[in-house]
C-alpha cells in the first residue's frame, strides 16, 4: 500500500527458513523456561518439605537454580526440544487444516 511506512516483504526460500528457525527456536525458548521454572518450585518445595523442621530450609530458590544449572539442564533442554518439535508439528497440521488462523498459515505456508 503506497505511503505505509513499512515496505512488502519478498518471500525467498531463505527468509522462509529464517522466520522457521526463529518460530521453532521461541517455541524451544518457551518450553524451556516453563520446564526450568517448574523443576525451581518443584525443587524448591521438596528442600522445604524434607529439611528439619528446628532450623527451616536454608535458601531454597537459590539451591534449586544451582540444581538445575548443575545437574538437570540437560534434561530440562532436551525434553523442552521435545516439545517444541511437538508443537511446530501440530502448528503445522492446524495451519493447513483451518483457514482461520491466517497468521499461522502465513508463517508456514509454502507458496
Amino acid at each position: 500500500v503506497d505511503g505505509w511506512p513499512i515496505g512488502k516483504i519478498k518471500w525467498t526460500n531463505a527468509i522462509r527458513y529464517m522466520n522457521y528457525y526463529h518460530v521453532f527456536g521461541f517455541l524451544w525458548y518457551n518450553a524451556l523456561f516453563m520446564a526450568f521454572s517448574q523443576f525451581v518450585l518443584a525443587s524448591a518445595c521438596g528442600i522445604w518439605y524434607f529439611s528439619d523442621k528446628d532450623q527451616g530450609a536454608h535458601k531454597p530458590i537459590r539451591t534449586s537454580i544451582y540444581r538445575a544449572f548443575r545437574f538437570h539442564f540437560g534434561s530440562l533442554a532436551f525434553g523442552s526440544f521435545i516439545i517444541a518439535v511437538k508443537s511446530v508439528s501440530y502448528t503445522h497440521l492446524r495451519a493447513h487444516e483451518t483457514p482461520e488462523h491466517l497468521v499461522c498459515r502465513l508463517l508456514l505456508e509454502k507458496k
